[in-house]
C-alpha cells in the first residue's frame, strides 16, 4: 500500500492505492480511495468581554457580570481569573465567587473561549473589597445580671 497526503490551502487530501500482486510486474485488483476535508479551522478567537463588574456582597462572596463576547462560529464560556490565576470558567455572562476572605481585595478579569479553545484576550480588570467579618457577639449572653 502506498499512500500520499497532500494539503491544499485549509482542505487536507489522503489518497490511498491498493494493488495485489501475483507477478513481478503484473497488477491485480488495484484500486485507490480519496478521502477529502474540507473547511478551515476556526482560528479566529472571540472579542473579548467587555463591561466587567465586581460587587462585594458579603464578608465571603462577590458577584461578577459583564457583556458577552462575540465570535464567527460561537462562543462557548468564559474563563474567570481571580488576581491573574485561573479559578473556574462558566457558559453564562455572570459569576460568584464564593469561599472568600473577610476585607480582601479581589481583581477580577474574564476572558471567552470558543470550541476550538481560541481564547479572546482578557477583559478590563476588575476589583472589588469583600465585607468585614460579622462582629462575634461575645458569648456570654448579655443582660445586666440583675432580676
Amino acid at each position: 500500500m502506498k499512500h500520499l497526503l497532500r494539503i491544499i490551502a485549509s482542505t487536507l487530501v489522503i489518497t490511498f492505492f491498493f494493488g495485489s500482486f501475483t507477478t513481478a510486474s503484473a497488477v491485480e485488483d488495484q484500486f485507490e480511495i480519496d478521502l477529502t476535508v474540507t473547511g478551515a479551522a476556526d482560528v479566529t478567537p472571540p472579542s473579548a468581554p467587555t463591561g466587567l463588574l465586581a460587587t462585594a456582597v458579603s464578608s465571603s462572596q462577590i458577584n461578577l457580570s459583564w457583556t458577552a463576547s462575540t465570535d464567527d462560529v460561537a462562543v462557548t464560556g468564559y474563563r474567570i481569573y481571580r488576581d491573574n490565576n485561573l479559578v473556574t470558567t462558566v457558559a453564562g455572562v455572570s459569576y460568584s465567587n464564593t469561599g472568600l476572605s473577610a476585607s480582601t481585595l479581589y481583581e477580577y478579569v474574564v476572558s471567552a473561549i470558543d470550541a476550538a479553545s481560541n481564547e479572546s484576550i482578557r477583559s478590563a480588570t476588575s476589583s472589588a473589597t469583600t465585607f468585614a467579618a460579622p462582629a462575634s457577639s461575645g458569648g456570654s449572653g448579655g443582660g445586666s445580671g440583675q432580676y
